[in-house]
């Protein structure tokens, strides 16, 4: 059974890209570095009125700006609790 989504939820969705080519100190570090694109998806679900969890997920592609690294899928997980 999926759980139920209201009002007071929250959906975030979100992209960078860094061109890290344009950057004069990571040029001169090495000529390797090029871009960066990370795609990122969260939900803000409120479970009361003092707790609320919130998954997130990530997508890098080229993390540090280099194809040597693969390509990176970050999880994870917010809990908040209010008093």
């Amino acid at each position: 059974m999926a759980p139920a989504f209201g009002a007071r939820d929250r959906l975030g969705l979100g992209v960078a890209y860094v061109d890290l080519a344009s950057i004069p100190e990571a040029s001169a570090a090495s000529s390797a570095l090029r871009r960066e694109i990370v795609l990122e998806g969260t939900l803000d679900w409120p479970l009361g009125e003092a707790l609320s969890i919130q998954p997130d997920v990530q997508y890098i592609v080229d993390p540090g700006g280099t194809e040597a690294a693969r390509n990176a899928l970050v999880l994870g997980l917010r809990v908040s609790m209010r008093l």
